[in-house]
């Protein structure tokens, strides 16, 4: 754009003094135009020379892991025996490796239950203290 201000410029010498300020005002702001640019190169060279620095993932806050008694207490208000060893200790890895809704799913599939069933006596699992459903809350 410089040379075709110039080239405007040197076209009409016999314009009037408010015209020929507009030109050296174009002037002047197409040099500044340029000077920013050579420092947005400058920056980006410099950082890309920085490299990329490795992105950290925010690890979600752990939930607390249930022991054996708590676990014995949600197979017993889901109605289920906590009595063989070999489920008990199933159910505490379901109970701490699942969310509060998919129980019933997965402890019916273990001990041959009824989902239905199951899913029905999940409200009386929220009374209990130590099992805390997520909720969505209104900000």
């Amino acid at each position: 754009m410089k040379p075709r201000v110039e080239a405007y410029r040197k076209a009409h010498p016999d314009l009037d003094r408010e015209r020929k300020a507009e030109v050296q005002y174009m002037v002047d702001d197409l040099e500044r135009a340029a000077d920013s640019m050579k420092d947005v190169e400058r920056m980006v060279r410099e950082l890309v020379g920085l490299g990329q620095v490795p992105h950290e993932e925010k690890k979600a806050a752990a939930t607390p892991k249930l022991g054996q008694a708590e676990a014995d207490k949600i197979v017993q208000a889901f109605g289920l025996d906590t009595k063989k060893g070999e489920l008990r200790a199933k159910a505490l890895k379901i109970v701490n490796a699942c969310p509060f809704a998919t129980w019933p799913k997965e402890l019916a599939k273990l001990y041959g239950a009824k989902e239905t069933e199951l899913k029905a006596k999940l409200g009386s699992l929220s009374r209990l203290p130590f099992v805390k459903p997520l909720t969505l809350i209104d900000i």
